[in-house]
């Protein structure tokens, strides 16, 4: 257990990638939903990810993870 609690979390190594790609699921499928163009759907969708990629980003910084650490 106290090998756990000292190796740092490798949490990035799947979390961008799957936020990426859920991103740019979700937004893309909500667009067709709405009944937009293939062409608006998929730049919708782009969209969506890059704003996935920035949250997953922002909760997962170094910084963040070792304050959230720390208090614990």
């Amino acid at each position: 257990m106290e090998f756990w609690e000292t190796t740092p979390p490798r949490l990035g190594c799947l979390a961008y990638p799957l936020a990426i790609v859920g991103g740019f699921v979700v937004m893309l499928l909500l667009a067709v939903a709405v009944s937009f163009s293939a062409t608006n759907s998929i730049l919708v969708g782009i969209g969506g990810a890059i704003t996935a990629s920035f949250i997953a980003w922002r909760n997962l910084r170094s910084d963040r993870v070792e304050k959230e650490r720390e208090n614990k």
